[in-house]
């Protein structure tokens, strides 16, 4: 599938934050930083884990600290990816 921009991606990425932190999509604020939003260290690395397999990329969780909240890591992905996804929209387990 692809994907149509910074947005879109951001979209996806709030739907896996919001896996690995077992809440809804609309509770996660794409400027709120990680921290605050309890990612620590072991759902951080999950996070960053399921971000690789749907864009197929090979970043590790210091990525979030790079990128501190879901909006500068949108931007981030959307460039690394290339605008595509390896796996289709939705939660990815």
């Amino acid at each position: 599938a692809r994907v149509a921009g910074v947005a879109a991606v951001g979209e996806v990425l709030r739907e896996q934050l919001a896996a690995v932190l077992c809440c809804d999509v609309w509770e996660i604020d794409p400027a709120e930083p990680f921290a605050r939003m309890g990612v620590d260290s072991l759902r951080g690395a999950e996070f960053v884990a399921a971000v690789n397999r749907v864009f197929g990329l090979r970043e590790r969780s210091v990525v979030l600290y790079d990128q501190p909240c879901l909006r500068e890591l949108a931007v981030y992905v959307a460039a690394r990816a290339g605008g595509t996804l390896v796996a289709p929209l939705g939660r990815i387990g």
